[in-house]
């Protein structure tokens, strides 16, 4: 079939596609050379800079120097006393010096006409070296200078050769010049160095790098001096060390070098792998192309297609819609190990199947869904279940309305082809060792003479080395000579021991070296299982259908017999487990060794009796009331052993569930006690202060100070009995599941400054203690949604804590923000620290690090309990680091949940010291007196008019009498009518009054339910002074 326009102009594209390809990674070869290259030109460009500003440097330091010599020159002239006469070796002056002219007499001679030679002039005046001309005398090179001073004015010079033996050192040349004559002669002055005067470039700007003694010098040209008269010229060169820049620059250009070369490499290499793997491509594409429309027949009957399978290296086979292999090539034969006979017309999944056959990855079901192609790695089984590791690509086949007819795949070989010899060399090594460790006879004779050729170690053991023949009786060994063809048959021969032993033996002819008639044998020792047998005959009738189990050890403690019980129980068969010591089995779990134990007595002759925990084949456990009891022959020597078994792990279960809930009562029993003494040691003791320090009162000998004191120790002790009231209501919310968390915003900062006074003004501390507060966001922009109160609860409840533990150093709480949506807390201290082991327990409800009667702390071990569970409700975690006597750090995190707008605090509220209501009437509604009399003796100092109603209906009678009431205090349960139903009145009458409750039930139901009624504000009892005077200054103060 000749290829369509259509088809001509795919191949076109291809070709042009792939060519567009190959250009694109070109010119990515090129640019990457390009940017190599560049690499390496600014690399050079780096270099040539940095020895410019080094010898720059060089020269600047060779200026100092000359500067430093011709001032001394100059000071010599105008006879100063700033001469550094070992600038000139100490030598008379005047043999390297010569005045010219001088207007003020310093002692030396005036030569006016010294220097009649050749005058060299400078070509740059601003070189930064000390002189700008020179003159050729027949006593060398002179320096002529002039020089100006406050003294007067000098003209003089000095020879060049003293200034070069001064600049440069002992050891290296720093500077030097060459002279050329107008005879193109060359003369160095001040290089002593014959190995540098054939490298040096005798050119102003140029220099010359030169390598000795491992070092690396740069030499430049920096200035040229030119003759008046002549071509004379003289060039002056500084002499830089420039070994540290070189190999430094050597270093990384041989780096980069390397990865040019690599990534060159890598480059060359995709664009070649491209080229065979678009070539491949390509290929598939055109021929799919090329025959699309067509049926999946008219592949099959295509010449061209025959042509291309039988050319492909790699394994193709074609597969229609229904799983039906339609073709295969010689290569999948091959790879397969099959003809094409038995591989035609087979389903896809039956022939060289894959793990993803029947099932939804399978390559023609994936093609069917929309996939545009297949490829994967993976495992291929052949018929004998060996398995080819393939690289293997599958492309779908379309009819010309684009529906899949079929699939085409691609298998590529890619086994090891040295695995089979590798493992023929591990299996010779292996053979010997392998056949001497048989627990089977081995054996190969002469076929002729009956010679033992070879016997493994195991028949050795039991033949000496001998045939066979010997050891059995005279019949069996006629037979066993005669029967010598490939056979099967049991065998009772005499070992060397003298014992009786039963063999099955299987024998078979093979010709071996040189073509040698050679016999093999295997041989089985039965004699076990025969007189396993014979033991199962006499016993199996007796004991199967035992309902316990029983089991039969030789003296060996082998098994030898189990019954149905046994092998229910444990799960193996006697097949399994025959001829295997028990303790082999690994039937006892855990690791004990209660069966160990029962295997050493019953070989000591002795019955054992004993429970025993076991786990079965399925690794199951369970626990067996277990008897082992030896059974004994005429000797008294033990021949085998008897062992039952019985399950007993459902009375097992039933005796743990009995000792824990035992275990539990006297726990909870001795909680119980501890509790109920703890508490009432606890509340009796602040209880005691109150009573007893009331009772002093009203004694009147006692000063304003003292009964100050007094008033605050009672003051503190009622807070004290207060929070434990409140850690016995909560802790039983928390297990009724009642405690509830109320979110709103607040200003975490301002929270933590209200708790650091309060531990200021309660004085929670100890006198030696430092309380510190770290804020990790300062001023009150920190805003968080969360419980404060809760929130609020906890740190109070971890700094009481650090208070009453810590007696000297410090307490820290603070926060931090952990991360971008966690808020972390922390209290840290130098108390006395808790013993890791006793960390675990401390936020358990009721229990103490010391629950002892003598302990020095009180407490009732609920505060951390309560903390805990506050923590987890607000979304957080608690956790704790101690180390006795070093001190303790309590973290604890929760959401952090920011408020964008900043925190307003009603500071004039909280730092307000007094209030004035004169013209102010308050109603107090309370049954109590006593509670009335305490409001009212609050309220004294801040002049309001304070009216009582003793129940809710006079309350109402109030208000109904138009009395000038401006706010009414109310409490919750009075007699008559309580406060809910008064102030649904009131504010019926007057929905302007504001009401605020007194409630001793202070639960969120509560104060929810108060909101609904129309309570303005709720308060708890007991109600302190302050929070009451904020309260109403409140509604009040406007």
């Amino acid at each position: 079939m000749k290829p369509s326009k259509k088809i001509f102009s795919k191949r076109i594209v291809l070709v042009i596609s792939r060519k567009k390809i190959v250009l694109g990674l070109s010119f990515t070869f090129i640019v990457v050379l390009v940017i190599f290259t560049y690499t390496l030109f600014a690399f050079k460009v780096s270099f040539r800079e940095q020895v410019t500003q080094a010898n720059l440097k060089q020269a600047d330091i060779i200026n100092d120097k000359a500067h430093y010599y011709q001032q001394n020159i100059e000071n010599v002239i105008f006879n100063t006393s700033k001469v550094n006469t070992e600038v000139f070796d100490n030598k008379p002056i005047a043999s390297f010096i010569k005045i010219l002219s001088n207007t003020e007499s310093s002692g030396i001679k005036i030569e006016a006409d010294f220097l009649n030679g050749e005058y060299l002039i400078a070509k740059d005046q601003n070189n930064g070296i000390p002189f700008n001309s020179l003159v050729i005398t027949p006593d060398g090179l002179w320096v002529k200078a002039t020089t100006t001073t406050g003294r007067g004015v000098a003209e003089y010079a000095y020879m060049l050769n003293r200034l070069l033996s001064n600049v440069n050192d002992s050891k290296n040349v720093e500077f030097f010049l060459i002279l050329q004559d107008k005879y193109k002669q060359l003369s160095f002055i001040g290089l002593n160095n014959p190995d540098w005067k054939n490298k040096v470039i005798v050119e102003e700007g140029f220099s010359s790098i030169i390598k000795e003694n491992g070092k690396t010098y740069s030499i430049t040209a920096t200035n040229e001096f030119k003759s008046v008269s002549s071509n004379t010229i003289c060039f002056s060169f500084v002499v830089t060390d420039i070994s540290t820049i070189k190999k430094s620059h050597s270093s990384f250009l041989a780096l980069l070098i390397i990865l040019g070369v690599i990534i060159l490499s890598l480059v060359i290499t995709l664009i070649v792998l491209f080229v065979k793997k678009h070539n491949a491509s390509a290929k598939t594409e055109v021929f799919v192309e090329s025959h699309k429309g067509e049926s999946l027949g008219d592949y099959l009957g295509n010449h061209e297609i025959n042509q291309i399978f039988n050319a492909t290296k790699n394994g193709v086979r074609i597969i229609n819609s229904n799983f039906d292999i339609v073709a295969v090539n010689k290569s999948f034969c091959k790879i397969s190990g099959l003809e094409n006979e038995q591989v035609v017309g087979e389903k896809c999944y039956t022939v060289f199947h894959g793990i993803y056959c029947h099932t939804a990855n399978c390559p023609l079901e994936r093609l069917k869904n929309g996939d545009a192609g297949v490829e994967s790695n993976e495992f291929r089984f052949k018929k004998d279940g060996k398995r080819v590791r393939c690289i293997y690509t599958a492309t779908p086949l379309l009819n010309s309305d684009n529906k899949i007819i079929g699939i085409v795949e691609d298998f590529k070989d890619i086994s090891e082809k040295h695995a089979v010899e590798e493992t023929l060399k591990q299996t010779e090594k292996q053979f010997e060792v392998f056949m001497d460790n048989l627990p089977i006879g081995v054996f190969i004779e002469d076929g002729i003479t009956h010679e033992v050729v070879y016997q493994n170690t195991y028949l050795q053991n039991i033949t000496g080395g001998r045939s066979i023949k010997t050891f059995l009786p005279a019949e069996s060994a006629e037979k066993l000579s005669k029967s010598y063809l490939e056979s099967e048959e049991e065998n009772q021969l005499l070992d060397i021991s003298g014992n009786w032993k039963y063999f099955n033996t299987h024998k078979f002819k093979f010709l071996g070296v040189n073509n040698q008639l050679k016999i093999g044998g295997v041989m089985i020792d039965i004699t076990k299982k025969k007189e396993a047998e014979h033991y199962r005959d006499v016993l199996s009738k007796a004991i199967e259908n035992s309902p316990v189990s029983v089991a039969i050890l030789s003296s060996d403690t082998e098994i030898e017999f189990i019954n149905p019980s046994f092998a229910a129980l444990t799960g193996f068969t006697i097949e399994e487990i025959y001829s295997k010591e028990i303790l082999n089995l690994n039937i006892e779990y855990n690791s004990g060794n209660n069966l160990a134990k029962a295997v050493e007595c019953i070989k000591n002759g002795q019955i054992w009796q004993g429970e025993i925990h076991l786990k079965n084949k399925e690794l199951d456990h369970f626990w067996v009331s277990a008897s082992f009891t030896p059974i004994k022959n005429e000797n008294g020597t033990v021949q085998h052993t008897v062992t039952i078994m019985e399950n007993i792990t459902k009375r097992k279960e039933y005796e743990k569930e009995i000792l824990y809930a035992k275990s539990k009562a006297e726990e909870s029993d001795k909680l119980k006690s501890a509790f109920l003494s703890n508490l009432s040691h606890e509340i009796r003791t602040p209880l005691n202060a109150i009573i007893g320090f009331s009772s002093l009162l009203s004694d009147n000998d006692l000063s304003f100070g003292e009964r100050r004191n007094i008033s605050e120790i009672i003051y503190r002790n009622s807070n004290d009995l207060l929070r434990l009231i409140e850690n016995l209501i909560e802790i039983s919310e928390i297990e009724t599941g009642q405690l509830l968390i109320k979110k709103k915003e607040f200003s975490v900062n301002s929270m933590m400054s209200d708790l650091y006074r309060q531990l200021i003004e309660e004085d929670k501390k100890a006198s030696n203690v430092k309380l510190s507060l770290r804020k990790e966001v300062r001023g009150d922009d920190l805003v968080i949604l969360s419980d404060q109160t809760r929130l609020q609860q906890v740190l109070f409840q971890l700094l009481t804590n650090s208070c009453k533990f810590t007696e000297n150093g410090f307490i820290e709480f603070g926060y931090s923000l952990k991360d971008e949506n966690t808020l972390m807390f922390y209290v840290v201290d130098s108390g006395i620290g808790i013993e890791a082991e006793k960390q675990s327990l401390i936020f358990n409800p009721f229990r103490q690090v010391d629950d002892t009667s003598t302990r020095r702390y009180g407490g009732m071990g609920l505060g951390l309990a309560i903390s805990k569970h506050i923590v987890e409700k607000l979304g957080g975690k608690i956790w704790i680091n101690s180390t006795p006597k070093s001190g303790t750090s309590v973290y604890f995190t929760i959401p952090f949940i920011p408020v964008n707008s900043k925190f307003e605090i009603d500071n004039q509220s909280i730092h307000k010291q007094s209030f004035k209501w004169s013209n102010k009437t308050i109603l107090v509604a309370d049954d109590i007196d006593a509670n009335y009399i305490y409001l009212k003796a609050a309220l004294k100092k801040t002049d309001a008019n304070v009216i009582w109603a003793k129940n809710g209906a006079e309350a109402v009678d109030f208000v109904k009498q138009g009395s000038n009431i401006n706010i009414i205090l109310m409490d919750i349960v009075m007699p008559e009518l309580d406060g809910f139903e008064a102030t649904k009145l009131i504010k019926h009458i007057n929905n302007q009054i504001p009401i605020i409750g007194q409630t001793a039930y202070p639960s969120q139901k509560n104060f929810t339910h108060a909101k609904e009624i129309g309570f303005d504000s709720m308060l708890e009892k007991p109600i302190k002074v302050n929070r009451m005077l904020m309260e109403l200054d409140k509604y009040l103060s406007n």
